[in-house]
């Protein structure tokens, strides 16, 4: 089964979890990058696809969740080497049934729903004077990869329904 052209070259710009990090061999990273991918250490944007082993509430997954990005497994990665071209990313998204469990929901359907419009499109989200440092670092870029925009003063009572 042939890619069409564009699907060939579409970009591709890999996060992987920390857990995954350094585990490519030289081999496997030129490879990829021959394929035409690019890699980054931090999620941004640009990010297409977020590879991860399991569902956890890290940064670089949220992030993913919230923009609708492929969030695939390493066998992707191993599938589109072996193929030599980008494979189709379905077969090989995660699934963590137990976390999805607890969760409530399934990576799948969040992920569509996000793709339609974002969780926090058009809301402002107020990050209380209690989360600090990192930690407010990290929800800032959570809230704008969801679409919301964080407010630099709590709302007044009476414009609560557009903030969150």
């Amino acid at each position: 089964d042939l890619l069409a052209p564009a699907a060939q070259a579409k970009e591709v710009v890999l996060c992987f979890s920390k857990q995954l990090q350094g585990q490519l061999s030289l081999r496997q990273v030129t490879s990829l990058a021959d394929l035409g991918a690019t890699f980054t250490d931090d999620w941004h944007e640009q990010v297409t696809h977020v590879v991860v082993t399991a569902l956890r509430r890290t940064e670089r997954l949220l992030c993913a969740v919230c923009r609708g990005q492929h969030v695939v497994t390493p066998s992707w990665l191993s599938a589109s080497l072996l193929e030599g071209r980008w494979v189709e990313e379905d077969r090989h998204a995660l699934k963590d049934d137990t976390m999805e469990a607890q969760i409530g929901s399934s990576l799948r359907s969040a992920l569509a729903r996000a793709r339609k419009r974002p969780l926090l499109a058009g809301c402002g989200v107020y990050l209380d004077r209690g989360v600090l440092g990192p930690t407010r670092a990290v929800a800032a870029r959570v809230v704008g990869a969801a679409g919301g925009r964080v407010l630099a003063t709590a709302p007044e009572l009476g414009a609560m329904d557009e903030f969150v």
